[in-house]
């Protein structure tokens, strides 16, 4: 969680993902506390996908 106005410490706190360190595995996702639906949502990398039906 990041400040919205960084300069303002009473700015509103906003999810944020470090897309660097992401690694698609969707544990922000399951652990936001935003109810009753995530304030992030992670579709995973294609290369993790399966594409066999």
């Amino acid at each position: 969680m990041v400040r919205l106005n960084p300069e303002d410490e009473h700015s509103k706190l906003i999810p944020t993902v470090i897309e660097e360190k992401c690694i698609g595995c969707g544990a922000c996702e399951n652990l936001c506390p935003s109810r009753p639906i995530s304030a992030i949502t992670v579709n995973g990398c294609s290369v993790h996908h399966n594409t066999m039906s």
